[in-house]
């Protein structure tokens, strides 16, 4: 597949998980639904940011890095973008159960740090090892 191709997947999904994350966001009621309501939120809302950002991110890695192979850019771009998605979807959790302070905010962002260093170092030993 290219690169046309590949954006027109991601705008499509993306367009799929915020048109299901707006009819959550209209027709559920989170007081009276409870926690079933909050999870079917929390996972359409995680579909489209996740859709938003590997769309732009791929759009602007490929754009900005004509050389790297359409496979490491997809695969950088997926990566990253889980990641933004986690620290934004998990600040909107703990802000919502009221534990969103400086302290969780820097463990979230540790861990995701750790997670690229990982990530990074097995790429780049992968590598060297052909």
């Amino acid at each position: 597949m290219n690169l046309r191709q590949y954006i027109l997947i991601f705008i499509f999904g993306t367009l799929i998980a915020w048109s299901a994350w707006i009819i959550v966001l209209l027709n559920i009621d989170p007081i009276s639904s409870g926690l079933p309501a909050l999870i079917i939120f929390y996972i359409t809302l995680f579909a489209g940011l996740m859709g938003f950002f590997i769309t732009i991110s791929t759009v602007i890695r490929a754009y900005r890095f004509k050389e790297r192979e359409l496979e490491d850019i997809i695969i950088i771009s997926l990566r990253q973008s889980l990641m933004l998605t986690i620290l934004l979807e998990g600040a909107l959790v703990l802000l919502s159960i009221e534990k969103l302070n400086y302290l969780s905010i820097g463990l979230i962002i540790s861990l995701l740090a750790v997670i690229e260093f990982t990530a990074l170092t097995f790429k780049h030993g992968r590598k060297h090892t052909h």
